[in-house]
């Protein structure tokens, strides 16, 4: 059976002292910007912060009682040979498209949490659901 390494994807925009807010709670292995390495790295004040929150499922739950996380991270399982390298440039890879062959936009996905409770129901079910949907991208060597 395989280990998994949970990372958070968040949106540091929104919310500015993750990183602090974060370790206060759990502990945190690594954290890297989302934008560095690629060519969004003159945005890197801007950019969400991905974090290896390690291998402990209960921080699951630790993260989904933190205020304004739930509309503003996304939590990735992801298997624990993958390094940082792979997972940064697989995400760099679903972020950056190229338009015309030239111009670089960058592709993130939001979701209106009112829209969400009112299509899913409760903050619980919206989490099971987000759970769920992520052992389908689960990343794999």
């Amino acid at each position: 059976m395989s280990s998994f390494n949970y990372w958070l994807l968040v949106d540091t925009v929104r919310i500015p002292d993750a990183y602090t807010i974060i370790n206060k709670e759990i502990l945190i292995k690594e954290s890297v910007p989302l934008f560095q390495g690629c060519n969004f790295e003159y945005l890197l004040d801007q950019s969400p912060l991905l974090i290896n929150l390690g291998q402990d499922k209960s921080i699951l739950d630790k993260w989904k009682s933190l205020p304004y996380f739930d509309s503003s991270s996304v939590m990735f399982a992801v298997n624990e040979t993958v390094d940082t390298s792979t997972l940064l440039s697989h995400l760099h890879k679903l972020l950056i498209i190229q338009v015309d062959g030239k111009k670089n936009v960058i592709s993130l996905l939001y979701q209106c949490p009112l829209e969400s409770n009112r299509k899913q129901g409760s903050h619980a079910t919206r989490y099971r659901n987000i759970i769920r949907s992520c052992s389908s991208m689960v990343l794999d060597k």
